[in-house]
């Protein structure tokens, strides 16, 4: 696993010297525009980032996309089927959305160029979003741990408070938060997409953390998973 890691670091930090490189000799008024360069360009040439950033720091964030996006990207999908198999009126309503979008007959190459095309149809897709949201809320792909920065105190609902030690690591149970009926409802334990559209979301849905540490890969995993459940019949 060592040598897996150190060649993956190698690898990456080959791309980032050649990118600083190309950023050298390239014109230095040039910006990143979509659609030109990839997610090195972009953080390379960001004034506030770029400049800053060491090559150890943006291995780590790389990876992180790698790992994070694409691990989480899998795992929702697996489990997007198979609540859409067990939900016949989720898949009917996310069908629906996506034929109106997309059109009746697209297939997955013309669905990629509309998307590519105008990236904005990804905002019309409310209902493929809260059925992904929904899916992260069930079987949330990771969950969060944070460590205690100094004796911290926790008052628990039945008004009895703890203290924990500095340095003591707190995992943050998502899978357990997602089925409390006093934040979800009586219906907590079942799959059901419309809890997530028009309300606010609770701040118990934390599959990738909250600010000012949610994940890196958010958006990323996001925008990855958001198109396929197109190829569903």
């Amino acid at each position: 696993m060592v040598n897996e890691i150190s060649t993956l670091d190698g690898s990456i930090r080959e791309q980032v010297d050649r990118h600083r490189r190309n950023k050298a000799t390239d014109d230095s008024s040039r910006k990143w525009t979509s659609g030109a360069g990839d997610i090195l360009d972009l953080a390379l040439t960001d004034k506030d980032y770029g400049a800053q950033a060491t090559t150890s720091e943006i291995i780590d964030q790389m990876k992180s996309f790698f790992f994070a996006g694409n691990d989480t990207t899998s795992a929702v999908m697996s489990w997007v089927y198979f609540y859409l198999s067990k939900t016949p009126h989720a898949l009917s309503c996310l069908r629906s959305e996506l034929t109106h979008i997309f059109g009746p007959s697209s297939t997955p190459s013309e669905i990629a160029k509309q998307i590519l095309d105008n990236p904005k149809l990804l905002n019309q897709m409310e209902y493929t979003l809260a059925v992904i949201r929904e899916t992260l809320r069930l079987q949330p792909p990771a969950q969060p741990i944070r460590m205690t920065p100094f004796e911290y105190p926790i008052k628990l609902r039945n008004g009895q408070e703890i203290v924990l030690e500095k340095g003591q690591p707190v995992l943050i149970a998502s899978y357990v938060m997602a089925r409390r009926t006093w934040i979800w409802g009586d219906d907590a334990a079942e799959f059901r997409p419309e809890r997530f559209l028009g309300k606010e979301i609770p701040r118990a849905f934390m599959p990738f953390s909250k600010r000012p540490r949610d994940c890196i890969g958010t958006n990323l995993a996001y925008m990855e998973v958001t198109p396929q459940p197109r190829i569903v019949r």
